[in-house]
């Protein structure tokens, strides 16, 4: 295999961005050129030391940022130059975000997750819904287990799935795109509000059988709902902090 040797076993549990990073490495250092044929899915669960679903995740990222191409014959390294996945590109959408506030990046994902969960309900194909499904899954599992990390990734991979059902590329690759801050969010958000672990496996269980079910209208409102729960958790702590200060003012007067 070649490339197989040069793999090792991945310690950390950021999985999929991890091996997004190795792949990308192997590719910029010519350990994989244009046109080679990366090993199964299965070789590269087995050497990485991860899941094969943290592999396929992976390959599909690097296929929205044009640095792969997959087919029935294979998956094999794109002899043209990434498409959206540069680091320039990076480098600009880690401009772009620098410095925004949590509320802000928010309110854009009701704005784009509730179009794609409408176009999904609509597009979405057989393998997509068991993609959302295996997501969905993972949470539940990750839920009864108590695992914060894993639940907080596999929820990332549920938003993912859903943009790929729209199988609209810019959406899906847009959303690609702020994938660690959609991790980073999701982490800060729970972390803010415990109650909020459960409302949300609720949420995203609805909003699965709302795809699942081809009710775009229902979807789009439920990931709508969804989001600004998640808003109302990010912006009570500073409500919160604005009341106690009016409490003091008024006592001050």
């Amino acid at each position: 295999m070649g490339i197989l040797d040069s793999i090792q076993p991945i310690k950390q549990s950021s999985l999929s961005d991890e091996v997004i990073q190795r792949i990308q490495d192997f590719i910029k250092n010519g350990s994989l050129k244009p046109g080679d044929r990366l090993p199964t899915e299965i070789e590269l669960a087995e050497k990485f030391g991860v899941g094969r679903s943290t592999v396929r995740e992976a390959l599909r990222a690097l296929a929205a940022l044009g640095m792969i191409d997959r087919s029935k014959r294979g998956t094999f390294v794109s002899d043209g130059k990434p498409r959206g996945g540069s680091e320039d590109t990076t480098l600009l959408w880690t401009r772009i975000l620098k410095d925004c506030e949590l509320t802000d990046l928010l309110e854009w994902r009701r704005i784009l997750e509730g179009e794609i969960c409408s176009l999904a309900a609509k597009r979405a194909t057989d393998e997509d819904i068991e993609q959302i499904r295996s997501a969905l899954k993972e949470m539940q599992r990750a839920a009864r287990e108590n695992e914060l990390t894993n639940f907080i990734q596999a929820d990332a991979s549920f938003h993912l799935a859903i943009a790929e059902a729209a199988h609209n590329q810019v959406a899906d690759r847009m959303l690609k795109l702020i994938r660690q801050e959609l991790v980073e969010e999701i982490g800060e958000t729970l972390n803010r509000d415990p109650k909020l672990f459960g409302r949300s496996l609720k949420s995203h269980r609805l909003i699965f059988e709302a795809i699942r079910n081809e009710e775009a209208v229902q979807a789009k409102s439920l990931i709508t709902e969804h989001l600004k729960d998640v808003s109302r958790t990010v912006e009570r702590p500073r409500y919160e902090r604005n009341r106690k200060w009016r409490a003091v003012w008024k006592r001050r007067v």
